[in-house]
């Protein structure tokens, strides 16, 4: 029955939807304090086995292909990739976690080296080069992505970049650690 002023159904009806509005304002409220509140990034790096990869890239070079070997057991294999191109360069990237927690690859090719070094280093600033273990490597810097390279190659042969956000010292015992495979 309706109220006196005939207000009592529009007052229950206009109470129900503005409870209603409000609980679904409530939700939204809700739903997007959940997708704007921060989380910690982690990054669990999951250790990988690389020697299948080396065993079809040793025999898919036209050169006998370098390898890391002896690095300490802190230096954690996480990614291995092998590119071969039918008729063209066979490529390896095997990145590793430092003993620091940085990122260091390594990064070798057939492919022609300028235009290889150039995108593995983000064509990043010239530095003057580095004597490391008997071997002179040319180095770049990326500031803007925290990005040291070291690089050398064997014309007609190979490509090798060693690359990263690890620092100088720990990029160089990944390159000192480089050596032929069978």
């Amino acid at each position: 029955m309706i109220g006196a002023g005939g207000t009592g159904v529009v007052l229950r009806g206009h109470r129900t939807g503005s409870v209603l509005a409000g609980a679904v304002t409530c939700l939204i409220l809700a739903a997007v304090i959940i997708v704007l509140t921060p989380r910690p990034v982690t990054q669990i790096a999951v250790p990988v086995n690389y020697q299948g990869d080396l065993v079809k890239f040793t025999r898919a070079a036209p050169y006998p292909v370098l390898a890391p070997r002896g690095l300490p057991a802190s230096w954690q294999p996480v990614s291995s990739r092998l590119t071969v191109v039918p008729g063209g360069a066979v490529s390896w990237h095997l990145g590793f976690v430092t003993p620091s927690g940085q990122v260091a690859s390594l990064e070798e090719s057939s492919e022609r080296p300028a235009q290889f070094i150039l995108r593995m280093t983000n064509n990043g600033n010239l530095l003057p080069p580095l004597l490391s273990g008997g071997t002179w490597w040319g180095r770049r810097w990326r500031p803007d992505k925290n990005q040291r390279s070291m690089y050398r190659s064997a014309p007609g042969a190979f490509t090798i970049v060693v690359t990263g956000t690890a620092g100088w010292p720990e990029l160089t015992v990944l390159a000192g650690s480089l050596g032929p495979r069978p």
